[in-house]
């Protein structure tokens, strides 16, 4: 698969020094994965900054249900038995004991994925995760409820709910697989961008049961479903990542599209930001787009004898937004 120059261009900021060396280190010997062609000095990101992870963004109550902490009047619930909560129900009060709670402790909103369990159309894999929804009244298969880049004709433009798009998110992952099939271990999708057929991104998390830490990288889909694989801290066959993520470790990201050009930053609680830069194809000009946030299990075995493995995920902050 062929890109151009523009396509190829990858930029990552983090700590200089030894650090940044450690992790340019760590991401060597690995194919198919496209790598951080420089480290730059640490920069600000507009809305997430250092440190910025270690407490919520706002007070969250613990006795409320996810829509009491949450806006979610503009997105839509898939549940792991395809049951889908519409917007007028999930904001006003909806819970599901198993799958999509409040947790009772901080008051994060909880996803839920079992290695088991129905799938969606196209889907191999189970989900506990929201649907971007800009026109909930319009009814759900409505032009205006996905969004299209600023760098699409203005007649699509004039149909969708919206231009560009920032997913923000500050979160913990609790729970991964730790049964199946050993490439399929350890892996959830924490935020996409989807389009009509393909997926502009996929934010995983991934852990196995033998490391300390979990790398995070995404995929990103070509027109054809080709999948460039991106590192940001360690990489899909990373094992152990020095600079990863442990389990119960509060992390934040924000994925940022303008135009052809996403940015994606990625801050571990205490650390300062990482950010990798990624020109779409220009094919995705003109096609419609939605943000997915939550627990997207890429699992979809279970050797254990109760058949109980699963992911779970805690959000603590989650906003869309469109300039």
């Amino acid at each position: 698969m062929k890109f151009s120059r523009k396509e190829a261009i990858l930029l990552i900021s983090s700590v200089v020094g030894s650090a940044g060396s450690a992790l340019l280190a760590g991401c060597t010997g690995l194919t198919g994965v496209r790598k951080p062609t420089r480290v730059q000095e640490e920069t600000s990101v507009p809305g997430i900054g250092r440190d910025t992870t270690a407490q919520p963004a706002k007070l969250l109550d613990p006795s409320k249900p996810p829509s009491g902490n949450f806006d979610l009047s503009r997105w839509k619930l898939t549940l792991p038995d395809v049951q889908e909560i519409q917007p007028s129900v999930l904001s006003n009060g909806y819970i599901h004991q198993d799958w999509f709670y409040t947790d009772r402790e901080t008051g994060g909103m909880v996803f839920v994925a079992p290695n088991l369990g129905k799938t969606t159309r196209n889907s191999q894999y189970t989900r506990c995760e929201l649907r971007e929804m800009l026109d909930p009244s319009a009814g759900a298969s409505a032009l205006s409820n996905n969004w299209v880049t600023s760098t699409s004709s203005e007649a699509v433009k004039s149909r969708a709910g919206g231009v560009d798009g920032t997913l923000r998110a500050m979160l913990r992952i609790d729970r991964v697989s730790i049964s199946g099939e050993s490439a399929k271990i350890g892996r959830v999708i924490v935020g996409q961008i989807h389009g009509p057929e393909t997926e502009v991104i996929r934010l995983y998390y991934h852990k196995r049961p033998s490391d300390a830490k979990g790398a995070v990288y995404f995929g990103a889909e070509d027109l054809n479903n080709k999948t460039t694989w991106v590192e940001i801290l360690g990489g899909p066959r990373a094992l152990n990542p020095v600079h990863g993520i442990s389990l119960g470790q509060t992390w934040s990201y924000e994925i940022k599209l303008t135009g052809l050009q996403m940015t994606v930053n990625v801050i571990p609680e205490g650390r300062s930001p990482v950010t990798v830069t990624y020109y779409i194809p220009a094919g995705y000009n003109d096609k419609y787009l939605y943000f997915k946030a939550g627990a997207y299990n890429q699992n979809n075995a279970d050797t254990t004898p109760d058949q109980s493995d699963h992911v779970k995920v805690t959000f603590f902050s989650l906003e869309h937004t469109h300039p």
